[in-house]
């Protein structure tokens, strides 16, 4: 019994030892690993936020770039067929928001669903200006309609998006 007893006195101290030497090391390492995903979150945060700024610009500048009044003076020759404007309207816009597609990864849903029905409205204006102008008429008679359609309209969506792109982006970045 006393041989058990020597042998517990220099163990029990041993096993005490080395519980609290896991015990630190096991705080100590919990610790750095907080710090890391901390420094890895702030350094990710450092790389995208000005690639979202970056989004909410160029959205902004979609938006701005297909308004009927800004769109039809870009793309306007004076030779130009109603038909022509029309399909060149269209197809401007498209690409314009095909290059822009990738945007919506970093803003809102909201956001996202706000320019495609901007872009959709100026879509339908100039498909329903396309209807009143017949396809052969000259492009500054269907332009001057497309400008008179979008200014009867009672919501500019278009602006709204924009708005609400920029609110987004004070709410975010401040």
């Amino acid at each position: 019994m006393q041989e058990f007893l020597d042998i517990l006195k220099y163990i029990l101290p041993s096993l005490v030892v080395l519980l609290l030497a896991y015990l630190l090391i096991k705080a100590f390492l919990n610790q750095e690993l907080k710090r890391r995903v901390m420094d890895a979150k702030k350094s990710s945060r450092e790389i995208l936020i000005p690639i979202q700024l970056q989004a909410y610009e160029r959205l902004i500048l979609f938006l701005e770039r297909i308004q009927p009044t800004g769109l039809i003076l870009r793309i306007n020759q004076p030779d130009m067929k109603a038909g022509e404007m029309r399909s060149k309207l269209m197809s401007t816009i498209r690409e314009e928001f095909d290059h822009n597609l990738s945007q919506q990864v970093y803003i809102s849903s909201p956001g996202w669903d706000l320019v495609k029905n901007a872009r959709e409205s100026v879509i339908q204006v100039i498909n329903a200006t396309a209807g009143q102008v017949d396809n052969q008429a000259p492009g500054h008679e269907f332009a001057a309609r497309v400008i008179e359609n979008w200014a009867g309209k009672d919501h500019n969506t278009v602006n709204h998006a924009i708005e609400f792109l920029k609110e987004e982006s004070r709410q975010k970045f401040q």
